[in-house]
């Protein structure tokens, strides 16, 4: 007979359960732990710009500036620490503009070579020149070596660091790849505002004005590969600002050339050049000329992609480029003006004076 036990007892308290769970348990616990890394997964994916954009599109960008230490202003590292190569020394030393933008800060490096000799009361014209995709701007090391036979100017190298550019149009007609693919990474959607440099390049040329001796008639904007985007660029979002462009092996939507119409640009590309087909420059040409622009085309037969190729910057092409005017009209300041768009620059522009004939290729 098996003893009943007495109701009246307390039981005795239980004992240590063994260091198990039962089967559900331990699969419930496995599942939190599970869902607690793959947050954390996502968390560290999210921080990944191209993963943001791929599931929000541009809207998912976060602004560099958004994550900002009041303060402490962002410096974008250069895209390259020696953009003239061996000869970057003769330029002096690398600058840094700050820019306070909604109470953050950012720096925009550059190099800036002042004219051998500044007369009192004389002002000189201002050459900025746009590396390329690598960073290299070798056509201002042409510029600075013919710099005795050419007029006095001023010369600035600013740099757009890596993950951005100067500009790139909001869309492609598709009419302008060619045989080329590779120049169709050169968007909008890859490079939104927050990524385009050269809005910032000429909020610093704005402060530079009344510290210089610059002719703010006499403004030009050169540059080669992406160099030369960028020129297209600074012709079709800042016309105002230039009074004429180089651009050697750019490219851009052939729908925005009326906006260049007002802006004299000479434009050089290779007929061999693998990276922007030759299309991208004739047809920018054509559609030009079409609508009455001034453009000089140069297609050189046996050139591919050399930004340094000493017949892009003859004295002659130079000498016809520093002969192009803009005349400005300047707005009155107003107290709506947010300090941060490029000043005396954001009026209607009068007509350019008379231009001069299609520049030589040779000296």
């Amino acid at each position: 007979m098996v003893d009943q036990p007495d109701p009246t007892t307390r039981p005795p308290a239980p004992s240590k359960p063994a260091a198990h769970t039962t089967p559900s348990k331990k699969k419930g616990a496995e599942l939190v732990m599970s869902g607690v890394i793959v947050v954390f997964l996502l968390a560290g994916l999210m921080m990944i710009p191209a993963v943001r954009g791929a599931i929000f599109g541009s809207k998912g960008e976060v602004d560099a500036p958004a994550l900002a230490v009041a303060g402490k202003p962002i410096t974008d590292k250069p895209r390259s620490d020696a953009p003239m190569g061996e000869y970057t020394p003769y330029f002096g030393k690398v600058k840094t503009f700050v820019i306070d933008e909604n109470n953050v800060q950012r720096t925009q490096s550059y190099y800036l070579v002042k004219p051998q000799k500044v007369e009192p009361g004389v002002k000189y014209p201002l050459v900025i020149f746009l590396h390329d995709e690598k960073g290299m701007a070798d056509g201002a090391v042409q510029l600075l070596s013919q710099r005795a036979k050419l007029p006095p100017f001023y010369l600035l190298v600013p740099q757009s660091p890596d993950k951005k550019t100067w500009a790139v149009p909001e869309k492609f007609s598709g009419q302008e790849f060619g045989k080329s693919k590779t120049s169709q990474q050169w968007t909008s959607k890859k490079y939104p505002e927050a990524r385009q440099t050269l809005k910032d390049v000429l909020i610093l040329v704005s402060r530079l004005l009344p510290t210089l001796q610059i002719d703010d008639e006499r403004l030009y904007a050169m540059g080669c590969g992406e160099g030369g985007i960028g020129v297209y660029g600074a012709l079709t979002k800042y016309s105002e600002f230039f009074a004429g462009g180089l651009v050697a092996s750019g490219l851009w939507n052939f729908t925005d050339a009326p906006k260049m119409l007002r802006t004299p640009v000479i434009i050089f590309h290779g007929t061999k050049d693998k990276t922007t087909d030759v299309i991208a420059a004739q047809g920018m040409s054509q559609v030009l000329k079409q609508l009455g622009g001034t453009v000089s085309y140069n297609e050189l037969p046996d050139l591919d992609r050399n930004c340094a190729d000493p017949r892009l910057y003859t004295t002659g092409v130079v000498n016809w480029l520093f002969s192009q005017r803009r005349v400005v009209i300047r707005k009155a300041a107003s107290a709506d003006d947010d300090g941060l768009q490029p000043a005396g620059y954001m009026g209607e522009m009068a007509p350019p004076s008379p231009v001069a004939p299609s520049p030589p290729t040779k000296p």
